[in-house]
C-alpha cells in the first residue's frame, strides 16, 4: 500500500503543502503565492503573495483572486 502524506498522525504544514503540490500543482502556476501560515487545532492562517496580475485598477484585489485564498483557506483548515 502506498502511503499518503496523511497516513499518520494529524497533518504538518509541510504534509498539506506535499499533498497540495501533488495533487493540485496548477494553484502554483507563475510560482507560489499561497502559503500556509500556521495551523492550529480550530484554525489555519494562510496568506497571498499578491501580484500584478491580482490587483485591478485602484489597487484593489480582484475578487475571483480573493475566492482562491478563501477556497485554499478552507481547504487548508479541513484537512489540518
Amino acid at each position: 500500500m502506498t502511503e499518503t502524506p496523511f497516513s499518520s498522525s494529524r497533518p504538518d504544514i509541510q504534509r498539506i503543502e506535499a499533498l497540495i503540490d501533488a495533487r493540485f500543482p496548477q494553484i502554483h502556476s507563475g510560482g507560489r503565492a499561497l502559503l500556509i501560515e500556521e495551523l492550529g487545532q480550530h484554525n489555519a492562517r494562510v496568506r497571498l503573495k499578491a501580484r500584478e496580475n491580482h490587483i485591478r485598477p485602484g489597487g484593489t484585489i480582484s475578487g475571483p483572486t480573493m475566492f482562491t485564498l478563501a477556497d485554499f483557506s478552507f481547504y487548508v483548515a479541513i484537512i489540518a
